[in-house]
Order: structure tokens, then C-alpha cells, then sequence
């Protein structure tokens, strides 16, 4: 049942952020909102859980890129920049992303410290690709520190503009291409 009740409240966080109430989702769901307190002590408690399952789902997307042993080290790079482009493309999902910035203090705190240990796995990772990338001399050798800064502050931007454009909007869909062109472009250019 827990999972029906996220399910329904992410559309609802989605459509309104924080601003639904429990006797909404409770008619949404076809029950009393006094039944949804036997799951959730309170709706930040519901919301909190919400956004820590979404935000464990859009990293758990990443790990299956990373766990893509066949593919070449710059075609994982690759995958998991289209990734994320893809990740955004459900709607719902890049509603709830921007979302998040409305929530309280607390909450933003705990999804801060969230987001933060995922990334620090995440940066491991691509860390480890790149070096592979080096050694295999796909790339030339360099300050890996900086390309991954590079690389994480490009993935932030199509992030944030995935979230505005509809899936399929052709320009977008340029945009990310020549992004990725150019970035990989560079850096294989790079000494």
C-alpha cells in the first residue's frame, strides 16, 4: 500500500509541491485521510520519503550504466550523459525535481545531504572511467579533476533544462547533441 500512496503523492508533488493535502490524496486513493496516518506519521514524513525514493531511483538509473561492463569506457561516459536526458524525459520526473527547491529547511537539508553522497559515488565512478579512458588512450592524459567538474556542471545544466523542454523538442534534442560533440570533442583534443 505504501507504494500506491508515493505513487499518487508524487503526482500530486509534481502538480503542487508541498501545497496538497492528505485529504486530497486520500480521495485520489479511494480511502479515508485518518487511513493514510497508520503509513505516514505526517505529510512532511510522506513527502520526505517520496523525494529520498526518487531521488535513490534517478542514481540507481546511473549504476546500471556503470555496471554496462560490455560497453567501452567513453561509451559509458556517453550513456550516462543521455542518461540523465533521458531520466528528465517523463514528465512527472522533472516536476518533482523542480519541486525540490520548495521544500523546508529540514527537508532541503536531508535531500542536500542525500544528493551529496550519491554524487561522491557518482564522481568515484566516472573517475574511474576517465583514468580508463586515459589509459587506454581514448583520451589523452590530464587533470582528470577538472573534467569531472566540467562533466558534472554540463550534466547540472541539460538537468536543468530538461526539466523545461517537452521530450522530443528538437531544438533540446540538438542542444544535447552538440553539447555532448563538443565536450568530448574537446576533451579527446586535450592535452
Amino acid at each position: 500500500m505504501k507504494d500506491k500512496i508515493l505513487a499518487y503523492a508524487s503526482i500530486l508533488f509534481a502538480e503542487k509541491g508541498t501545497h496538497f493535502s492528505m485529504n486530497e490524496l486520500a480521495r485520489e486513493l479511494g480511502m479515508k485521510a485518518p487511513s493514510l496516518y497508520n503509513y505516514y506519521k505526517s505529510k512532511d514524513d510522506l513527502i520526505l520519503d517520496l523525494v529520498i525514493r526518487e531521488i535513490e531511483e534517478y542514481y540507481m538509473s546511473f549504476q546500471s550504466v556503470f555496471e554496462e561492463s560490455d560497453d567501452s569506457a567513453d561509451e559509458r561516459i556517453k550513456n550516462i550523459y543521455y542518461q540523465m536526458t533521458g531520466y528528465y524525459s517523463e514528465p512527472n520526473k522533472a516536476k518533482i525535481w523542480r519541486r525540490l527547491g520548495m521544500m523546508d529547511e529540514f527537508q532541503h537539508k536531508q535531500v542536500k545531504n542525500i544528493l551529496g553522497t550519491n554524487d561522491q559515488k557518482i564522481i568515484k565512478k566516472l573517475k574511474e572511467i576517465f583514468h580508463e579512458c586515459i589509459e587506454l588512450k581514448i583520451i589523452p592524459n590530464h587533470d582528470v579533476e577538472k573534467t569531472l567538474y566540467h562533466f558534472n556542471v554540463i550534466l547540472q545544466g541539460v538537468a536543468s533544462n530538461s526539466i523545461f523542454y517537452e521530450p522530443g523538442n528538437a531544438f533540446f534534442k540538438r542542444s544535447i547533441d552538440l553539447t555532448w560533440e563538443s565536450f568530448w570533442g574537446g576533451l579527446k583534443g586535450s592535452k
